[in-house]
């Protein structure tokens, strides 16, 4: 794992890819979902099936940037994508520092 990931541990699952997409754009892959997470935060997801959600919360015009590009490449209209309250996404992580 990545210094980007260091203290935080995924819930509920052992089985995951963690892929680096650039600079502060990671994606972390399980068996069926993929989570974007934004520097240190999750912000997006695809569900199979059940499609994306992407957060609801403004953050910054870099990690909005980081949502679309990615949701473009898999498929998904960022416009078209509903939105989730922060919070929701926040579950998928638990902080252990």
């Amino acid at each position: 794992m990545g210094s980007l990931l260091v203290g935080i541990t995924l819930k509920d699952d052992k089985r995951m890819k963690i892929k680096s997409l650039g600079s502060n754009k990671t994606e972390i892959e399980l068996k069926d979902l993929r989570l974007l997470v934004s520097y240190s935060t999750p912000v997006a997801l695809i569900r199979y099936p059940g499609g994306a959600l992407k957060t609801s919360q403004f953050h910054s015009v870099t990690t909005s940037k980081h949502i679309n590009q990615w949701l473009n490449e898999h498929g998904h209209n960022p416009k078209l994508t509903p939105c989730q309250d922060q919070s929701f996404f926040d579950t998928f992580l638990d902080d252990n520092t």
